[in-house]
């Protein structure tokens, strides 16, 4: 395995995008697929992934993004899955925030701490 640095894999990102229309968007949807078989395969070896707890740890950038696609394919698949975002200092419990807000209203929560109910 060939570790490249953040450079090297910004050009290498570019140049799939520049010589073969490989879109940031296209390479991300496709790693956190990837990552989420990978995943999956494991987790069946003890149960079906239907039901099974997952937590993701969220960073920002692209890996990030990475891992939200990763848990979109999971919750497709039956998995109940959390995600704490670490930058944002945000946990979701399965679709809902934290805070008692859905997903989508979530970033009141992050934004004004004093609206977030806490119990």
């Amino acid at each position: 395995m060939h570790i490249v640095t953040v450079e090297e894999m910004r050009e290498l990102e570019a140049r799939a995008e520049r010589e073969y229309g490989m879109t940031s968007a296209i390479l991300m949807e496709n790693a956190g697929k990837s990552a989420a078989e990978l995943l999956a395969r494991e987790a069946r070896k003890r149960q079906p992934v239907s039901g099974q707890e997952f937590l993701l740890l969220i960073g920002p950038g692209n890996n990030g993004g990475d891992g939200l696609v990763m848990a979109r394919y999971l919750e497709q698949w039956g998995g109940l899955v959390s995600l704490y975002r670490w930058k944002e200092r945000r946990l979701t419990i399965h679709g809902e925030d934290a805070c008692g807000q859905s997903a989508t209203d979530a970033r009141r929560c992050v934004l004004s701490p004093s609206i977030c109910p806490r119990a």
